[in-house]
């Protein structure tokens, strides 16, 4: 019973608002693509038709990403114009997931959550994430950090990892691979080019609780 009440309640969000924004051109090239949409994939048999996928950024990056895409070609020039958190753990791309709530985690640095380790936002605050279509063809399944800035695996168009909050060396923790066995906590899908990938929905989460 005590440990019942002294537990941390799991955070609880609302959606308040989806927006919906159409761009032909992005859609055109997605539809128009080569990518093996029904053929064997090594890692979950059938390769899937487009999926909703999500990923947090700063509300500043809305606009960009919806006209332009997102940026997955990385080199000095780019590096010059656009940012990104850090060199790709699981592969040098963009980073999707089907969790949305760890996709709000990646938004801005606004705390972790002694339960779930999300970064949230106060109770009574909106967040926004961005929702897209992706379409993944074959992928590889990352165990490790044997992709950390790296290009996708040859023969693949994508990575997945399974993640899960664990310990790191020197304290601390962070979302790492699960060992065999582990559930997982959340997914990190990794897409490497522009055609995989059709930003359509803003998606405001309200936290309550």
């Amino acid at each position: 019973l005590i440990w019942k009440l002294s537990r941390p309640k799991p955070p609880t969000f609302v959606i308040t608002r989806i927006e919906c924004y159409l761009n032909p051109t992005l859609i055109q090239q997605q539809y128009t693509s080569q990518l093996p949409v029904g053929s064997t994939n090594d890692t979950y048999g059938t390769c899937p038709p487009a999926q909703l996928l999500f990923h947090g950024t700063h509300e500043t990056n809305f606009d960009a990403i919806m006209k332009n895409n997102f940026q997955v070609n990385w080199n000095w020039f780019t590096s010059l114009f656009y940012t990104k958190l850090d060199s790709g753990w699981f592969g040098c791309g963009a980073y999707f997931t089907s969790n949305i709530l760890y996709a709000q985690h990646y938004v801005q640095w606004r705390g972790a959550h002694k339960v779930t380790g999300f970064q949230l936002p106060q109770v009574g605050h909106t967040v926004s994430v961005i929702a897209a279509w992706i379409v993944a063809g074959q992928t590889y399944k990352v165990s490790g950090l044997e992709c950390k800035g790296k290009k996708c695996k040859s023969g693949f168009h994508s990575h997945v990892a399974e993640v899960k909050l664990k310990d790191i060396d020197g304290g601390g923790t962070d979302f790492l691979p699960c060992a065999e066995g582990e559930r997982p906590h959340a997914d990190e899908w990794v897409v490497f080019q522009p055609e995989q990938i059709v930003p359509m929905f803003l998606v405001s989460l309200k936290r309550k609780g």
